[in-house]
This record gives structure tokens, sequence and C-alpha cells, in this order.
């Protein structure tokens, strides 16, 4: 539901956006959102530290014995028993390691191919399994207005000391599951120094390693669960509609997500208060444990390199996402953010990173 003060609408050329039903003033705090279908992780950097938090709203457990543990003994434990029945309600009960051996070789594949896209993928649609028949579900998700690019039709081949072409054409090369020597059909050619091929050539790699990370998924979500036989069966291969279907929710995952901050330990590093706006250029020297997340209503806003809000966060609430005002907003004005707001990248690498991974034209990309 979308708070009153906000609506979102559609916005053309940028898929939906947010816009303001008042005026505010700079310092402001527009609204607050938890996260949509329990989708709150952690990065897979953070590996080491994700075991002394909630494993749903990511907040630090602290010292005490009072962490509720899953009660399958899967290892992951929960702020309370709140957290624990929200998280179970929402994909625990189908995505839980100690009885779904399919998950754990799922797991371990979105970590092989570091991309944590892939987790809130699952659990977005394991969220699903309680929303009606299989169509209504889709088209009632929280994030059905969104866009969702396939994902792999905005992937680049990793550059190094350049850039790369802005082409994004479907590679016609044939798909390969690893990195290897690249087919004579993806070679560049004299026209375009190797630029657009061999981006459709990783582009290709990437959409192969999607196919494998879909099936692994469909196994994953129709897993039979032993005892869990009063929870909704979760229609897997109507949910995730194919590779494709991952491919363009993963997407929208990219696109939408939005950043999570959490205190490493209690009385440590953090505030008490919503921190204010990172400063240019802030690395993770702070200290803070990253991870990120999707809103239904916040995830919607549209990136300015001059923006009017920004998404601060209160590590000790981690996950709840507080949206304020970095100047007075009219009535009508759209909401929008800084998508790179404190990230260490150069301006060529900010402009490369929004028109490739959100599709932002180079001139709306930087100041």
């Amino acid at each position: 539901v979308c708070p009153p003060c906000v609506e979102v609408v559609p916005c053309p050329g940028k898929g939906n956006g947010l816009f303001a039903k008042e005026a505010f003033s700079e310092g402001d705090v527009l609204f607050e959102e938890n996260p949509v279908c329990g989708t709150a992780i952690l990065m897979f950097s953070e590996k080491e530290r994700a075991a002394a938090h909630c494993a749903h709203c990511t907040v630090h457990l602290g010292t005490g014995a009072e962490a509720e543990s899953c009660p399958r003994h899967c290892g992951l434990r929960y702020c309370s028993k709140e957290c624990l029945g929200e998280a179970w309600w929402a994909h625990h009960a189908i995505l839980c390691s100690a009885v779904n051996p399919a998950y754990v070789a799922y797991e371990e594949h979105a970590r092989e191919c570091s991309n944590e896209y892939y987790i809130l993928a699952a659990r977005a649609l394991a969220g699903l399994r309680h929303k009606g028949d299989d169509s209504s579900a889709l088209h009632s998700a929280p994030w059905s207005g969104y866009a969702s690019p396939l994902w792999w039709e905005t992937m680049r081949r990793p550059v190094y000391g350049g850039s790369s072409s802005s082409s994004s054409s479907q590679s016609d090369c044939e798909a390969q599951t690893t990195w290897g020597s690249c087919p004579a059909s993806a070679k560049g050619s004299s026209d375009d120094g190797g630029g657009s091929s061999m981006d459709r050539f990783f582009q290709s790699t990437v959409q192969a390693q999607t196919a494998e990370t879909a099936s692994l998924l469909l196994a994953a979500l129709e897993a039979d669960i032993d005892g869990n036989s009063t929870d909704p069966k979760c229609r897997g291969h109507q949910l995730l509609q194919g590779v494709e279907g991952l491919g363009r929710l993963v997407g929208l995952l990219r696109v939408n997500a939005l950043g999570v901050m959490a205190s490493p330990s209690p009385g440590e590093e953090g505030q008490s208060e919503p921190e204010e706006a990172p400063k240019e250029g802030a690395g993770s020297s702070d200290g803070l444990v990253r991870g990120m997340a999707m809103y239904a209503v916040a995830s919607a806003m549209n990136h300015d390199a001059t923006p009017n809000c920004y998404v601060a966060s209160d590590p000790y609430a981690p996950v709840r996402c507080i949206v304020k005002a970095m100047r007075p907003i009219a009535l009508g004005e759209e909401i929008s953010i800084d998508y790179l707001q404190s990230a260490p990248f150069s301006a060529k690498e900010r402009q490369a990173i929004l028109e490739n991974q959100y599709g932002i034209p180079s001139e709306l990309s930087c100041t």
C-alpha cells in the first residue's frame, strides 16, 4: 500500500516513478517501508559476519540467548519469534537447507556465480505461492509494474583499462556455461574493434548461466518438503516461467533493489538515529555490514544526478527504508535519488554503470 503522501505512476521512458502528493521541506521523512517477500539479504562478501545477524531483518543478534533458531536446525538464527515466523511464511518453509537439498545446490551455484540477485529471486518467487492462482500471483506481485529487462541484455563484458561498447543486441554465437575461447563468430571485426561482438558473446554466456540457474531454482521451488503439507505448494514452473522469467526478475532486481546497512555489533558501529546522507566517495571503512532488499514503493524511485531525496539507514533497524528530503520538494514533483550515492566510482565509471545496468542515458547519469 502506497503511503498517502506519495504515489507510484507510469513515467515515460523510465517505467514507473514516485511523485509527491504534498510539499516537503528539507530534512522531512517522506515515508518508511519494510522489504517485500522477506527479500532482505546480506551480501555474499559478508559471509563471515552474517551468522551474527538475524536471517530475516539482518539486525545484529547481540550476545544474549534470546535468538530463535530454525526448528529444522539448518543453522539460521533470528532475532525474534516474529522474524522467524515472517521468514517461514515468506520463503523459509520451502527454502530451508535442512530439508531441501535442491536449494542447497541452488545457493551454492548462486555463490559460485557471485550473484546475490539469484537469492533474492528465489525468495521473491517462493513468497508468491500464497497469492491465488499462478496468473494472479504474478500480476499482483508488489513489483509487477516495475521495469524488468532481460538481465543478460544489460550486461557488458568486463573491461580493464578501457570502455565497452554500448551495443545491447542479442548474441548469435553459441552459448557457453563456462569461460573459454571465443568462437570465431564472436571475435571482433575491423568495423567494431571487437567491442560489440565481445559484448554479445558475454551476454550469451550470462544467458546460458541463467538457464542453468533457472533449472536449479525450479528444482528447489518444487521440492517435496516433508512435514510441510499444510503449506501451499509452490507452483515453481508457473511462477518461474522459464529462463526468460528468471532473466526478467533478475533484471528487475538489479534495477530496483536498494542497499541495506546493518551495525556489525550492538553498541559499536552505527547510530541509534537514521544516518545522514553518506558523503560522496565513502567506502566500506565504516564497518557496517552490507546487504540489499526489494521494496514495493521505495524501489519505484528513479535516478537523478541532482536528487531531491536520499535513503537514510538506521543500522539498528537495517531493513527499514527511510526516505528523507535533501531539499524542499513541491507538490507533484518526482521523488528521485542518486543510485550510486556514496559509491567510490569515477564519473566515467558511474556513467558506464548507470547506462549499462539501469539504461540511463549518459547525459542524465552525471552532473
